[in-house]
């Protein structure tokens, strides 16, 4: 537990130092994918598997996601309470009913957490 008490400064402080740098490729990327509107349901078998459909197709949750780092690369310390992201969340085609869900699915695979201690909870980067 030592090991993640000192961890988490250090991320910190790269995440500040970096700041500058990620307003470049990165976040022109993530911002791009978050503008993406939500894409259609495959209407059949071939239409997965043609060429011109990249190795890593955009799903509506994957767009979700883009909206969550972005609040979050933006936030003051990289961290907002769970209503405000829910509620950012909710601006976007799809957060209603999904938004939630993927910040769950994010914390599953250990890129944001969750900190619920001191009143409302914040969700920050892992």
């Amino acid at each position: 537990m030592r090991l993640l008490s000192h961890r988490r400064p250090l991320l910190s402080a790269a995440a500040d130092t970096l700041r500058p740098s990620l307003r470049g490729k990165t976040s022109d990327a993530i911002t791009a994918l978050s503008v993406l509107p939500p894409p259609a349901a495959p209407t059949s078998i071939t239409s997965t598997t043609s060429s011109s459909t990249p190795a890593f197709p955009v799903t509506p949750q994957g767009i979700l996601l883009a909206h969550v780092f972005l609040r979050l690369l933006d936030a003051e310390a990289h961290s907002l309470t769970m209503s405000a992201m829910k509620a950012a969340l909710a601006r976007v085609p799809g957060g209603e009913e999904g938004g939630v869900k993927s910040i769950y699915y994010a914390v599953g695979k250990r890129g944001l957490a969750i900190k619920r201690g001191g009143g409302e909870a914040r969700v920050e980067f892992a």
